[in-house]
């Protein structure tokens, strides 16, 4: 077996085998370890060195030595300086990263404008965007560059520059010395007195401006009339309109002028004027000597006693207004009853009704009239007067020593006894009144079982029915009667 393990792929001579001594084996055994340790040692290093390099980047494995991780993305590992751009691996010596995008880097000037690098020694970034360097007076106009020596800004819009004087207008330049800026359009300077009226400019010496629109200038009384110059001298503005200059007496009447000595405004209509007791009417003018005005219409002037009726005028000597009605005049006792006129020495006012005037006795019952000596009022009906016991039963009249009056109902009188059961007259002596219903009396013991009376010395009232009595011993079972000694009550029943 030793020799087996020792060769196996010849046969040994008996020379070989004589030679191999324990000392000799030793010495194989220390050369041979000599050889496998190293071998051993390198395998165990690099077994372990690949543990600890080895990582996850998403759902992937890695050699952290050799890649990076980007947003879980592996990308190559360039040197020391290598850095993630989004999921983009790149050199930071040689390489920039804008908003996740890697970029070529320049030189020590490089800059990022948005996702681009660029040369910030020739270059500038407007808004995103990478503009031309002119010079030292390069700048930003929204997202354009320009030479602030030879160019203006004028919202975001680049513009020429003249001189000194260059300004801007909205979006547009301008030279301020031979231009004017009016409501953000370029207009011409004419002078010193130069100003704007609205969108256009004009000469104030020549000019005026009258609510944006520029007008002729008269001479110094002009003035502006709406949208409209006047010369104040010879016209007038009424209401934003011109009209005419009479005289000094000239005003406006609404939006037209009128002469006061000569006209009358009224309601802003111009009327004529016909002398000192001229008036208004409305809208129309009038002479109070010989007219009158009601309710804003001209009507005719009768005389002293003329007065309005409405929109009509009268003679108060020959009629009389009734509720905005002319209605006759009879004599001092005239009266209005409504829209009628009445003699108040014949006749009456019942409700707004003209009725007879019979005596001084003479009232109204509701809308007739009667005498008080010879009639009643009841609720509002003429009834009969029978004699100094006549009283009202509800809308009827009754002679009180011959009648009663029960709930509104005229009913007999029997005697000094009678009374009233409901609405029914009955003699207490004779009858009972047992819930408004008039009932037979029978001797002293009667009394009322429900609406019905009963002699209680015959019957028993059970739960308002009239039950027979037996003897004393009668009680009541219910509705029932019965005899306690021979029956007896069973939950309302008799057993």
């Amino acid at each position: 077996m030793p020799r087996r393990v020792i060769s196996s792929s010849s046969s040994l001579s008996p020379d070989m085998w004589s030679s191999f001594t324990p000392a000799v084996a030793a010495g194989r055994h220390r050369r041979l370890s000599s050889l496998l340790l190293p071998a051993l040692l390198v395998s165990t290093v690099t077994f372990y060195t690949q543990l600890a390099t080895a990582a996850i980047c998403g759902t992937s494995s890695y050699d952290s030595s050799t890649k990076i991780c980007c947003n879980g993305i592996v990308q190559p590992w360039y040197n020391i300086n290598t850095q993630c751009c989004g999921s983009t691996s790149y050199d930071t010596a040689t390489k920039l990263c804008c908003n996740g995008n890697v970029q070529p880097w320049y030189n020590i000037n490089t800059q990022c404008c948005g996702s681009t690098s660029y040369d910030a020694a020739t270059r500038i970034c407007c808004n995103g965007i990478v503009q031309p360097r002119y010079n030292i007076n390069t700048q930003c106009c929204g997202s354009t560059s320009y030479d602030t020596a030879t160019k203006l800004c004028c919202n975001d819009n680049v513009q020429p520059w003249y001189n000194i004087n260059t300004q801007c207008c909205g979006s547009t330049s301008y030279d301020a010395a031979t231009r004017i800026c009016c409501n953000g359009i370029v207009q011409p300077r004419y002078n010193i007195n130069t100003q704007c009226c609205g969108s256009t400019s004009y000469d104030t010496a020549t000019k005026l401006c009258c609510n944006g629109n520029v007008q002729p200038w008269y001479n110094i009384n002009t003035k502006c009339c709406g949208s409209t110059s006047y010369d104040a001298a010879t016209r007038i503005c009424c209401n934003g309109i011109v009209q005419p200059w009479y005289n000094i007496n000239t005003q406006c009447c609404g939006s037209t002028s009128y002469d006061t000595a000569t006209k009358l405004c009224c309601n802003g209509n111009v009327q004529p004027w016909y002398n000192i007791n001229t008036k208004c009417c409305g809208s129309t003018s009038y002479d109070a000597a010989t007219r009158i005005c009601c309710n804003g219409n001209v009507q005719p002037w009768y005389n002293i006693n003329t007065k309005c009726c409405g929109s009509t005028s009268y003679d108060a000597a020959t009629k009389i207004c009734c509720s905005g009605i002319l209605q006759p005049w009879y004599n001092i006792n005239t009266k209005c009853c409504g829209s009628t006129s009445y003699d108040a020495a014949t006749k009456i006012c019942c409700n707004g009704i003209v009725q007879p005037w019979y005596n001084i006795n003479t009232q109204c019952c509701g809308s007739t009239s009667y005498d008080t000596a010879t009639k009643l009022c009841c609720n509002g009906n003429v009834q009969p007067w029978y004699n100094i016991n006549t009283k009202c039963c509800g809308s009827t009249s009754y002679d009180a020593a011959t009648k009663i009056c029960c709930n509104g109902i005229v009913q007999p009188w029997y005697n000094i006894n009678t009374q009233c059961c409901g609405s029914t007259s009955y003699d207490t002596a004779t009858k009972l009144c047992c819930n408004g219903n008039v009932q037979p009396w029978y001797n002293i013991n009667t009394k009322c079982c429900g609406s019905t009376s009963y002699d209680a010395a015959t019957k028993i009232c059970c739960n308002g029915i009239v039950q027979p009595w037996y003897n004393i011993n009668t009680q009541c079972c219910g509705s029932t009667s019965y005899d306690t000694a021979t029956k007896r009550c069973c939950n309302g029943a008799v057993c």
